[in-house]
């Protein structure tokens, strides 16, 4: 007995496999990973391809740990098959476990963080946005064809915070409403979004001449029109955009949107 047992040799998963030929059961060392037939399996059932996919989730989250505290190298326990396979709870495998949840909470809460700024950068960006058409009310009645125009009224409000639009829809200074909602094809909506938009009307029983100012749908469905118009006064209030449309005699309406409230 002492002799035999002189000769025993411990051996790790990876030696078994290469002195027993592969997963394969059978004779041969056939490569399939089935467990029937005399393939490596534990007394629990576990077959060895699932202790192979235990010990390399183990590796990926040992490594990705050990690339965070300092970039340590990793390798199997010495406890190997057991350690792994007894509900994955060696040491090395559950510190690696505890640092990936505690890397993906601290991912989670960043990731929370600037979700949060960015609103408050909306919000704050919005609330701005109103605030400076609201106070342009210094320009009722200052409507001159051919010099400050309604579009160049648009064209300069919007410049002046931040959404510059010169190009996008022509320069106002030499191009007229006409031309900018040709200009905007395929950019424009039947129905503006909530926040800011660019209303062009245009195609009028009325008016010989074509319309643009802007618009403000609030989340109850109301809006608020904001223009330089010699006809009309600066700033209007409507229940819906249905009424606005309805109280302006025109038969097309395009919507250019340029700020949204989120």
């Amino acid at each position: 007995m002492k002799s035999f047992l002189s000769k025993f040799q411990t051996m790790n998963f990876d030696q078994l496999i290469a002195v027993n030929g592969g997963y394969g059961g059978g004779s041969g060392g056939s490569g399939s990973s089935s467990c029937s037939g005399g393939g490596y399996s534990s007394s629990s059932g576990l077959t060895a391809a699932r202790y192979v996919n235990a010990r390399n989730r183990a590796k990926e989250l040992a490594a990705k740990a050990a690339a965070k505290n300092g970039g340590s190298s990793y390798s199997l326990p010495s406890t190997g098959y057991d350690a792994l396979t007894n509900g994955l709870n060696s040491e090395r495998y559950t510190q690696a476990r505890d640092n990936a949840e505690k890397r993906k909470k601290e991912e989670e809460a960043a990731a929370a963080k600037k979700q949060a700024e960015l609103e408050a950068q909306k919000k704050a960006e919005y609330e701005a946005f109103n605030a400076y058409i609201e106070n342009q009310k210094t320009k009722k009645g200052e409507y001159d064809l051919g010099t400050f125009d309604c579009d160049i009224w648009v064209q300069e409000t919007l410049k002046n915070l931040g959404k510059d639009i010169t190009e996008q829809w022509n320069d106002a200074k030499t191009t007229n409403v006409a031309g900018h909602e040709q200009a905007l094809e395929g950019q424009t909506t039947n129905t503006p979004e909530n926040g800011w938009s660019v209303v062009l009307m245009t195609d009028s029983d009325k008016y010989s001449i074509n319309h643009t100012g802007l618009i403000r749908v609030n989340d109850d469905g109301s809006c608020d029109l904001y223009q330089n118009s010699k006809y009309c006064p600066y700033e209007e209030h409507y229940s819906s955009v249905k009424e606005f449309e309805n109280s302006y005699a025109y038969n097309d309406f395009d919507y250019l949107h340029v700020l949204g409230k989120k």
